[in-house]
């Protein structure tokens, strides 16, 4: 009796160990497949940025100076809420025009004169980029 445990014993041990061996193969083909995906899109993405592109932002609200804190500051449309986001859109090497969509039932003239000198400001220092904004 104790030859038939020892020998169901050295089975079990033999197929753990093809188990794990498998489990193991089974990970370093997952880890390979996952870095293959990853440096794919990354050259994906590569190409993309690459390729010449239209941006579009989105400006909603009211064109209004920052309001502290509250739920109205973030529906402001304003230099300093939206000045970087465009800055940041004009500096993308591969877009080459700029949509601005903006939705507003208008608001304070000092902004929208200090909206309207920055994206000229903008289009100056960006002369390759055509700019066409949707009101």
């Amino acid at each position: 009796n104790f030859g038939a445990i020892g020998v169901m014993s050295t089975f079990w041990s033999r197929a753990q160990r093809v188990v794990r061996g498998v489990a193991i193969a089974g990970a370093a083909i997952g880890v390979g497949q996952v870095f293959l995906w990853d440096r794919s899109r990354r050259a994906k993405l590569a190409k993309a940025a690459a390729e010449p592109a239209v941006a579009v932002v989105r400006l909603s609200g009211i064109i209004a100076a920052n309001m502290d804190g509250g739920l109205g500051r973030n529906l402001t449309i304003n230099l300093q809420r939206c000045g970087p986001q465009l800055a940041s859109v004009f500096e993308q090497k591969n877009v080459k025009t700029v949509l601005i969509q903006m939705n507003s039932p208008g608001g304070s003239p000092v902004q929208s004169s200090l909206l309207h000198k920055h994206i000229k400001q903008l289009r100056k220092k960006h002369p390759e980029k055509t700019c066409i904004c949707f009101v």
